[in-house]
């Protein structure tokens, strides 16, 4: 990722963050490489500007769709990297449009039979916003 930041040759592809431009990871990353442990180390390697799709309404919701996913697989290899997810969304370094974290909390009320602990608390925090949620209200 450092790379793209820095050095890619084609400035297409650059993940570039100024004040006249905002780059996002694509979220075709998190499916290309859906392994748990890789989709975690993206997301912790992602600056928060990276990760914040409020301006991306379509990027938005391919990201609410890949989560919707992982909640529904959260007990297969597909849901692996779902506390990784929500711990992102609760931290605020995630962020989805408005109306998509809207939909997100109704999808994660109702409960996560089956997931670890973990990501059944942090579901909770994001259900309840007991998390700092910044902007979403």
């Amino acid at each position: 990722m450092e790379h793209l930041r820095t050095d890619a040759t084609i400035i297409e592809q650059r993940l570039i963050n100024d004040a006249q431009t905002h780059t996002v990871l694509s979220v075709e990353t998190f499916s290309r490489y859906n392994d748990g442990v890789i989709q975690a180390s993206f997301l912790r390697a992602a600056l928060p500007i990276e990760l914040n799709y409020q301006d991306t309404p379509t990027e938005s919701r391919l990201m609410l769709d890949l989560l919707r996913q992982m909640i529904r697989y959260r007990d297969r290899q597909q849901g692996e990297a779902l506390a990784e997810f929500l711990l992102a969304l609760a931290c605020g370094r995630l962020r989805l449009v408005r109306d998509d974290i809207a939909k997100l909390r109704i999808e994660l009320e109702g409960g996560l039979d089956g997931a670890s602990a973990i990501s059944i608390w942090l579901a909770d925090c994001i259900v309840n916003r007991s998390a700092q949620l910044p902007d979403w209200e």
